[in-house]
């Protein structure tokens, strides 16, 4: 007979590794899957964007600077 056993694991933080490890135990002592599962959660918005700051350079003209957002939560994309 075999046994499927879940369980899900909530509040993690986006675009994150992590190493899940199994014990299974008897009265005569615990097994440990040593190498475990590794997994890396889903890319999610940024979070914490500070606004820009804009400069009238000229007529024509504006300066437009920002600050990366606290947690990118993923790759960046630079256009």
């Amino acid at each position: 007979m075999i046994f499927l056993f879940s369980d899900r694991v909530v509040n993690l933080v986006p675009y994150t590794y992590y190493t899940f490890k199994i014990s299974a135990c008897t009265n005569a002592g615990c097994l440990t899957d040593v190498r475990g599962a590794i997994v890396e959660t889903k890319m999610d918005v940024p979070e914490d964007q500070s606004a820009p700051t804009v400069t009238a350079l000229s007529a024509t003209e504006l300066l437009v600077q920002w600050q990366p957002p606290l947690m990118p939560n993923g790759i960046m994309i630079v256009s």
